[in-house]
């Protein structure tokens, strides 16, 4: 017996994060079905933010304001969410200094964010 595939859940990622001000920082979103398995066929998602600004494609750009924001996928009635924290970037003497250290990833390698 064949049961479809019914969306129960969405995972944002980063779940927690932290960005320098005025930085861009990429969510994605990967919906699960009922069985908490990823959907074959993922769902187009609603990007929206309660501070700062994000785009159609999860690209959240931080405010110039220190503060913790939530960050939301959202397609149908389903939801998940992130948190974010938007950091002082007055300790680095060049901000595209602290764009490139954030960018950084675990294994010390720098990609490109787009």
């Amino acid at each position: 017996m064949v049961v479809n595939q019914t969306l129960t859940g969405i995972a944002v990622t980063p779940n927690v994060a932290s960005v320098y001000q005025g930085s861009d920082l990429k969510f994605t979103a990967q919906a699960f079905d009922q069985f908490r398995k990823a959907m074959t066929t993922q769902p187009p998602f609603a990007w929206t933010a309660n501070g700062g600004k994000i785009s159609a494609t999860g690209v959240f750009t931080a405010p110039s304001n220190v503060a913790g924001f939530t960050v939301t996928a959202k397609s149908g009635s389903v939801a998940g969410t992130a948190t974010v924290s938007v950091v002082a970037a007055s300790g680095w003497k060049n901000a595209a200094l602290g764009k490139l250290v954030q960018s950084l990833d675990a294994d010390g390698s720098i990609s490109r964010q787009t």
